[in-house]
């Protein structure tokens, strides 16, 4: 397998030949991951290509794409346009017409804010924390709502998606890392941390005293190419939160552990990972009630520099 490293100030030609479906390539294994800034509901955003599928013999081939612990079939028709399968219809409905002209208006459902959306460029220079790359595509959406939906995306013939602006502007997904066709990609230069979970939904347990457990991930990733030393005035190295809908503090991971007064530097290259185990109980013994929540995970340095939000279901 090749390695290509895009660096900030790299300026990148094109993989391929910049038809259609070079800007969304369907081929099992692909990957990308994304990290956000701004006011983000996540801080990452992974799409895989994780299978294909015939439903039917007389029916075309779908790819199986999961994203946002959400799995769609997806296919590239002969105008070059990425159709998503409506399982409740069995219609097809489309997301990207990347065969259009420059400036022409084509419907989508990529979004419910986005009824629409257009190519505005195929030649456009882009330069961003992914790197910096020649000729791209640029696709600006019509939007319905006043802070929702999409705003904007960014495409490389051969890589796929390289940006997507939502919410008005107010957040940015940069890809940070893709493998695409046994080609795996590091992009850009920077230092990224975000907060994932084993799952997305949870189930709430009638027993008292009985509750689910949630597995929660901190990851600190440095490509910045110089260590990053974090001070820590006690053995203490990370701690969680979780929020109800209405923002209020229902459950800290650290309420009732101890830790070790020993102050401690570590310096950080590459990638660090810190996991911890957090049952979703009540100080009372009861499992915390139906509902949405959020949970922000933190390092915990002196001073604080490295803090993250998910999002999570409580059903029954």
């Amino acid at each position: 397998m090749w390695m290509a490293l895009f660096k900030t100030i790299l300026c990148v030609t094109p993989l391929l030949a910049a038809d259609s479906a070079t800007y969304f390539p369907l081929q099992t294994g692909n990957r990308w991951e994304y990290r956000c800034t701004g006011e983000c509901a996540r801080a990452t955003f992974v799409r895989e290509v994780v299978s294909s599928e015939r439903l039917q013999p007389d029916r075309p081939l779908y790819y199986v794409m999961r994203e946002f612990d959400v799995e769609y079939r997806v296919r590239m028709d002969d105008q070059g346009r990425l159709l998503v399968l409506d399982p409740a219809t069995g219609a097809e409905r489309p997301w990207y017409a990347f065969g259009s002209r420059e400036g022409e208006d084509y419907e989508t459902s990529i979004h419910m804010c986005n009824p629409v959306a257009q190519i505005t460029s195929r030649s456009i220079p882009f330069h961003g924390s992914s790197g910096d790359f020649s000729d791209t595509l640029r696709i600006t959406y019509t939007n319905t709502c006043n802070f929702a939906g999409l705003v904007e995306e960014t495409f490389v013939p051969g890589l796929g998606l390289v940006q997507r602006i939502e919410n008005a502007g107010s957040a940015r997904y940069d890809l940070t890392r893709a493998r695409v066709n046994g080609l795996s990609f590091i992009l850009g230069k920077n230092l990224a941390f975000a907060i994932t979970l084993d799952r997305a939904v949870y189930t709430a347990l009638e027993q008292r005293g009985t509750a689910s457990e949630m597995e929660a991930k901190l990851s600190l990733r440095n490509t910045t190419g110089e260590a990053v030393s974090l001070f820590f005035p006690t053995a203490q190295r990370q701690d969680f939160i979780v929020r109800n809908a209405q923002g209020d503090a229902v459950l800290r991971w650290s309420d009732g552990r101890g830790f070790a007064q020993v102050t401690g530097t570590e310096r950080f290259e590459g990638e660090a990972e810190y996991v911890a185990t957090i049952s979703l109980i009540l100080k009372s013994g009861e499992m915390l009630p139906e509902g949405k929540y959020t949970i922000q995970g933190w390092l915990t340095s002196n001073p604080a520099q490295f803090s993250a939000i998910a999002s999570f279901e409580i059903r029954r």
